[in-house]
């Protein structure tokens, strides 16, 4: 913790208040839940801590061991309709598709609800639908689902469910709960008659004295107030410090607060005023969180923004053991990308580019103001490490950018024999410059305001406005790294770049428009994977180490020519080779076809070292790039990326991979993914490039014989099995 920002913030006074009915009522609420659910938590924390491994220089160990985890869920499923083999009941590469529900006039979100609730067995009215978007291109909507139990969600009981254009759900995944919780109305028939419970509200400090002889029986199940279950989280956290920095006084109840609004399905929402070691106050709810099928807790929900991470907790009600934690930002301290023509310095020189805006994409261009602020991106620099980039609502930060005349020309020169501070400028301006460019380039793909892009105004798009990238060049809070914070849909993405110390001079890694790519594709993956008001479905596991190895497939195939070959192993397709200084990258192997030069296959994901999501994504991105060399070689290549072209092997590729991320489940396995891609392709084309992507993916091991045995722990102690095998259709 930085000692520094810890005392630099004088503490936030609130003047105590009469205790208020609603304040009485979550009282009696919570009493009610711990008696009628009887919900029990682990005494210590759900899952251990795995220790970071050591750095070394022949793999991607620059970053830290992530922090998220959460309830492994067997029960998770995820079904699909592929295009049905001639003479037989089920499907992988030609013919028509098979679908799971039969054609309907109905709108999308009551179709989806529908048909899980009759799915999994459950009333419809627990089916609450929390986003949707439609893919143009293919007709396909995409309903984004969750649970809720007695009015109160269950936080990680996700569901999304994939309809084509007449109506006919074609796939879905479902992780629902299978147990019994109370009605609302047993809660609150409970609640008029049981006493308060000790619990600080509405910013009045005093503690209030539950009843022994009402409920005796419940208190001794609630161990702990919204402000303890805090501290239990900061204590997880290794933040001792910062217990301190945030009183019983701070927590304030939301007098809006709700359980029956289609978006907050929360038992109470409040907030902790904001303390000092923190950006923002600390949101607070109380939703369910379930464990397995049918075991479930009552848990304290948290969003924590701090100055390098974006905490999403659910802490147990009881005792405080820390359930769930998710990072919303993805750190890729060891990963470096590449841009869309020329990757850095080394690899060619800075040119001027006038209007290179998508007019669909961004019809009020990219400028909001003469310096670096637009609909779609804030570039700034943060040579003080602080984060600052919104003050409030609305509100800009006081950080520098360039400015231009009334021309806009931002041209700046740039002499590598100084500092990188020296050309600040130049810096921001190529910042600002590529995540406009991503922003223009993947709503061409699908990634548009209905699916949870990033930006100020949504135009009447659909989706949730307000949420443009702030993105920080030379970030001064650390070296050698770069990350960006996902949090859901119309809170802002937060990108963050650091110059790089391994070389003399130092290196800025804001003109290695790679790591740009990369950090941007977090953007993407997750706001599209789960749905655009999910951000946790890519934290941890496989699903995780596919967030990174996404980021480093767009960094490398954005950067092909058309000279580029599949079995080049030097150059070009070395990962972090500009910012780290380096000869060789900062990956285990290059990204080649080459078994030789990369030998990578899914089964590597069992090896000692393959633990952490920034090794699982090196495997990822090269069974990936085998798919793209397949279907380059089968229908050509062209510059034009914004084109989105589907007679073209590069353009065609990329759609898939979007697609797919629209159609897999929450927390997606390998085989979930590559099998959303294969429908992705069945949906686009009908098959006829099926036989590509089998191949691709076969040749490094997930082809149709693939396996994954589970492990009992959410470690990560799987089983893979090799699977060289491809569809019969595919083998002449």
């Amino acid at each position: 913790m930085d000692s520094t920002r810890s005392t630099s913030r004088p503490a936030r006074r609130h003047r105590r208040q009469p205790r208020t009915s609603s304040a009485r009522t979550l009282a009696q609420l919570l009493v009610a839940v711990f008696v009628l659910v009887q919900l029990t938590c682990s005494s210590t924390t759900a899952y251990p801590t795995r220790r970071a491994a050591t750095p070394s220089t022949t793999s991607h160990l620059y970053a830290p061991a992530r922090k998220s985890f959460g309830p492994a869920l067997t029960h998770a499923t995820y079904r699909h309709a592929l295009p049905r083999r001639p003479g037989t009941a089920n499907n992988v590469a030609t013919g028509a598709l098979e679908y799971l529900t039969p054609v309907s006039g109905a709108p999308a979100g009551e179709i989806a609800a529908a048909f899980v609730a009759a799915t999994v067995g459950v009333p419809v009215d627990e089916v609450v639908v929390m986003a949707s978007h439609r893919s143009e291109h293919t007709g396909v909507s995409h309903v984004y689902l969750r649970q809720v139990k007695g009015g109160v969600e269950v936080a990680n009981a996700d569901a999304n469910v994939n309809i084509d254009r007449l109506g006919r759900v074609i796939s879905y995944g479902e992780a629902f709960f299978r147990g019994s919780v109370p009605t609302a109305p047993s809660l609150v028939a409970v609640a008029e008659t049981a006493a308060p419970l000790q619990l600080h509200q509405a910013g009045n400090g005093a503690q209030h004295a539950s009843s022994p002889t009402a409920v005796d029986s419940a208190t001794s199940a609630v161990k702990i107030d919204p402000v303890a279950g805090y501290h239990a989280l900061l204590r997880h956290l290794g933040m001792h410090d910062a217990v301190a920095q945030t009183s019983a006084a701070a927590f304030r109840l939301d007098p809006a607060m709700s359980t029956t609004t289609s978006t907050k399905h929360k038992l109470f929402r409040g907030t902790i005023a904001r303390p000092a070691h923190a950006e923002s106050d600390v949101v607070v709810g109380m939703t369910y969180l379930q464990t397995s099928s049918t075991s479930a807790k009552l848990v304290y929900e948290y969003e924590v923004e701090l100055r390098d991470n974006w905490y999403h907790a659910h802490v147990c009600a009881a005792t405080g053991a820390v359930e769930s934690l998710v990072d919303w930002v993805a750190d890729a301290a060891s990963y470096e990308v590449y841009p869309i023509g020329v990757n850095d310095p080394d690899d060619g020189d800075r040119v001027r580019v006038k209007r290179p805006e998508l007019v669909r994409a961004s019809p009020d261009g990219w400028h909001s103001d003469r310096t670096t602020i637009g609909n779609n991106v804030i570039a700034q620099e943060n040579l003080s490490g602080k984060a600052d980039a919104l003050l409030k609502e609305g509100e800009l930060s006081a950080a520098y950018r360039p400015r231009s005349g009334h021309k806009l020309h931002f041209h700046y020169d740039i002499d590598f024999a100084k500092n990188p501070k020296s050309y600040l400028d130049a810096s921001i301006t190529q910042l600002f410059y590529m995540n406009n460019m991503l922003h223009d380039l993947f709503y061409a793909y699908g990634f548009t305001e209905n699916a949870g892009n990033f930006q100020a105004d949504n135009f009447g798009r659909g989706g949730v406005a307000g949420d443009p990238v702030v993105a920080f060049a030379q970030d001064g809070s650390g070296y050698n790294n770069a990350n960006f914070a996902t949090p859901p849909d119309g809170k802002n993405g937060k990108m963050r770049m650091y110059v790089w110390n391994t070389v003399v001079p130092n290196r800025d890694g804001d003109l290695e428009n790679g790591i740009v790519i990369h950090e941007f594709g977090h953007g993407v993956s997750n706001r599209l994977t789960g749905g655009p008001h999910n951000s946790g479905c890519l934290a941890w596991g496989e699903s995780g180490g596919m967030g990174e190895g996404w980021g480093d497939v767009w960094a490398t195939i954005f950067r092909h020519r058309s000279a580029d070959r599949a079995r080049r192993d030097y150059g070009p397709w070395h990962m972090g080779k500009y910012a780290n200084g380096g000869t060789t990258g900062i990956r285990k192997y290059p990204y080649s076809a080459d078994m030789d030069v990369n030998p990578s296959t899914y089964s590597f994901l069992n090896h000692q070292g393959y633990w952490g999501v920034h090794a699982k994504g090196e495997v990822w991105a090269s069974i990936l790039l085998e798919v793209y060399w397949n279907l380059i070689n089968d229908l050509g290549w062209t510059g034009d990326w914004k084109s989105a072209a589907v007679d073209k092997g590069n353009t065609l590729f990329n759609q898939l991979v979007v697609d797919g991320l629209t159609m897999q489940p929450c927390r997606p396995t390998f085989l979930d993914a590559r099998s959303a891609i294969l429908q992705a392709e069945a949906v686009l084309t009908g098959g006829r490039h099926a036989c590509a992507v089998w191949r691709g993916f076969a040749k490094r091991g997930l082809g149709v014989d693939a396996q994954r045995i589970a492990g009992k722990n959410p470690w990560d102690d799987d089983t893979r099995i090799d699977g060289f095998s491809v569809p019969d259709e595919c083998r002449s």
